[in-house]
């Protein structure tokens, strides 16, 4: 699957219809890493946006900042899972720890930070 910030920059980037976030607290204890699939079927919340001025909002605090190479493809720990759903129906995925934002490949990441707080307001869920 080509992730959609990988288009160049004079190429039409996907049209995402709807954003589908999985969201397990940073704070839970699990007996295991959780994995971006672990997470999509045992999430604590779930938000589904359909609004396209507010995909379109999400999507653009995702492509802020370029990804960097993780230098493996070894998947960290997932607690928060975001799909893009594109117009066509394929499915862009990224996933989180408290740490980083990943490809769904896990070869790249940036890091996360407060940033995503103002556009993620769930996050603050204590």
């Amino acid at each position: 699957m080509a992730l959609w910030l990988d288009v160049p920059v004079n190429a039409a980037s996907p049209e995402y219809t709807q954003v589908r976030m999985y969201f397990i607290r940073w704070d839970t204890l699990t007996r295991t890493r959780l994995s971006p699939s672990d997470v999509r079927q045992k999430h604590q919340i779930y938000i589904e946006v359909n609004e396209r001025a507010l995909v379109t909002q999400i999507v653009s605090a995702l492509n802020e900042r370029p990804f960097k190479n993780r230098g493996t493809k070894e998947p960290e720990e997932a607690r928060l899972v975001i799909d893009l759903v594109q117009e066509t129906g394929e499915i862009d995925s990224f996933y989180a720890n408290q740490s980083h934002l990943i490809t769904s490949d896990s070869e790249r990441y940036q890091e996360y930070d407060t940033r995503f707080d103002d556009v993620f307001d769930f996050l603050r869920v204590r």
